[in-house]
Formats: structure tokens, C-alpha cells, sequence
């Protein structure tokens, strides 16, 4: 793998389009001159062992609902070894984004990657800063023509878009990402208040490994080499949903109040995950589920912490 490093490949999205459609056609899931192609990008780094990185980019056609988690209807678009830098990206993808620009005109979707949850802009659709991360009134308030013609001048950006030619209405968050960053976050809280009231920290990772071998999940706490600081078993998404839905924190807390209050909010952020995923849902619903959620998560608390009138809320 060391010795294939600045090898990689790329196929012709027209190529895999002349290929696949006529399947779909024959399957009755497109009608020829009527059909519009709904066409799904997307892509993603991976470590394949610990000196090598891989880039894969691939389409699917949204046409066929039922087969978008079917790997056989995933096709490669790009693979190569390396990170996901700006320069190799834009290398790597100039055949597609040539294809793309022509294709522009029959209509598509397109779903792209988001920038850290820690950047001071974050937001690919809105101008919110990292400093107004809990306003709620912001919208789509700009448009891919402005950010190409004058990237330079729009906080967040500080390259030319690759995708230029797609909206930015096209561009969809993807749903297992929005997932694993919440639920880390969630987790790290629990951590959080775990530390804060329990001085021993030898019992609550007990209860907690007791927990994890309830719902059959391997799961282990450590101690860097040369460092005070507590790691424990990065988790993969299905395990992840089983503990959001199926851990029981009142096993864990010593206030039965303060589990069934974050019990709570992780049953609310359950729901929002399971409407994002539901066609059914509209933008209305899922807006105002999505914001009675935040305003649970930034609930202040009430009182002074040092009083009996202290009300604990949220985060």
C-alpha cells in the first residue's frame, strides 16, 4: 500500500450514467424523456491501516429509494490514497466537475460534506458565526453564484467551490454525520456531569461497563501513555443508536431526576433522527421539532448553585 501511494483511479460519471440507466429503465424505475435523474455525490476519507488514507467519491441515483443503502447500486466515481485536502480533491475531481456542469441543465440533488462543528463559520447555507451558534433565526441567506464569483469575501470560505454549479438548496446534510457528532457530544456531557458529581470515578465507569455489557457492547476506558487524560472505545454508528436508545442512565446517576431529565433530551434528539430519515416529514415539522430540541439543550439553569432554590437544566 506504502509503495501504490499517488496511484489512484476515477471513472466518467457519464460513463456509469450510460451504463446504469438502461437497468433502470428496464426495471421501471425510470421512463425514457420523461424521467428527471436525481443524482447523489458524496464522499469520504477512510484509514486503511495506520500509515495509509483513502478518498472515495460515489454516485447513486435517488430515483430508487429502495436501493440507496444497497452497495450494488454505490458506484465509484474516484479512489485514491491520500487526505482530503483541497488541492488533492480538486485534482482528483476535475473530470467530474466538467460532467457536472454539462449535466446542470437535466436537474439533480446533491449531498455535500459540512466544515468542523468548531469553525468560526461552520455553516455552508447561512453567515452564522461560531459566536452565534444558538441563534435559531437564521436561513439560507446565501447563493453558490456569490460564493464562486466571490468566495474570497464570504466568511467560511476561502477556496472556489468545487460543486459550483449545484444551489446551495441542493446541498443536503448527511444524516449519519449530523448522528455521530451529536451523539459524541451527548456522551461527553454525560462524562461531564458524571465527573462533577461523583468523586470516585472508579464507580460510575464500573456502572457504565456494566451498562455496555447489558446492551452487548464491547467498550473499555484507558489512560494515555504519558498523560492523566481518560479514553475510552470510539463506537461505530449502530452502536451508537442502541445506546441512545436502549441505555439506562438512571443505572448510572445517583439523581434519578437529573438521568430522566437527559433521558429525556436524548428521546427528543432519537425522534429528530428518525424524522430525517422519514420522506414523509415536512421542513415545518422537522424545523420545529428540531428547535424545541435546542431550546432543551440550552435550557439555563435557575437559582444559585450553592442554594436550595438551584434548579439544574440543561447545557
Amino acid at each position: 500500500m506504502l509503495e501504490s501511494i499517488g496511484k489512484g483511479g476515477q471513472r466518467r460519471i457519464t460513463n456509469i450514467l450510460n451504463y446504469i440507466v438502461p437497468l433502470y429503465i428496464e426495471r421501471g424505475i425510470l421512463t425514457p424523456e420523461t424521467s428527471t435523474l436525481y443524482i447523489r455525490i458524496s464522499g469520504d476519507g477512510r484509514n486503511v491501516g495506520r500509515k495509509v488514507k483513502h478518498v472515495m467519491v460515489t454516485i447513486t441515483l435517488l430515483n430508487d429509494l429502495n436501493g440507496l443503502q444497497k452497495p450494488d447500486n454505490n458506484y465509484t466515481l474516484v479512489l485514491y490514497p491520500g487526505a482530503e485536502s483541497y488541492e488533492s480533491l480538486k485534482n482528483a475531481l476535475t473530470p467530474l466537475i466538467s460532467d457536472l456542469s454539462i449535466l446542470k441543465e437535466k436537474g439533480f440533488d446533491q449531498i455535500g460534506g459540512i466544515k468542523a462543528a468548531n469553525a468560526q463559520h461552520f455553516c455552508p447555507w447561512c453567515d452564522c458565526s461560531k459566536d452565534e451558534i444558538n441563534t435559531t433565526t437564521k436561513t439560507i441567506n446565501k447563493s453558490m453564484d456569490e460564493i464562486k464569483d466571490n468566495y474570497n469575501q464570504i466568511n467560511g470560505h476561502i477556496k472556489k467551490p468545487l460543486f459550483y454549479m449545484i444551489p446551495l438548496q441542493n446541498w443536503v446534510c448527511d444524516e449519519l454525520h449530523v448522528f455521530l457528532r451529536i451523539t459524541d457530544r451527548l456522551w461527553e456531557l454525560i462524562l461531564s456531569d458524571l465527573r462533577r458529581k461523583t468523586t470516585n470515578e472508579e464507580i460510575w465507569k464500573e456502572k457504565i461497563l456494566l451498562e455496555m455489557q447489558r446492551l452487548k457492547i464491547t467498550f473499555q476506558f484507558w489512560r494515555e501513555k504519558n498523560s492523566n487524560n481518560l479514553s475510552y472505545t470510539s463506537l461505530m454508528g449502530p452502536d451508537k443508536l442502541k445506546i441512545l436508545k436502549e441505555f439506562n442512565l438512571i443505572a448510572i446517576f445517583q439523581s434519578i431526576e437529573r438521568a430522566i431529565q437527559i433521558q429525556e433530551l436524548w428521546n427528543q434528539f432519537n425522534e429528530l433522527y428518525i424524522l430525517m430519515q422519514n420522506m414523509q416529514t415536512t421542513g415545518e415539522t422537522f424545523r420545529y421539532k428540531a428547535q424545541t430540541w435546542l431550546n432543551a439543550f440550552l435550557a439555563p439553569s435557575k437559582g444559585h448553585p450553592n442554594r436550595s432554590n438551584f434548579v439544574r437544566r440543561m447545557y
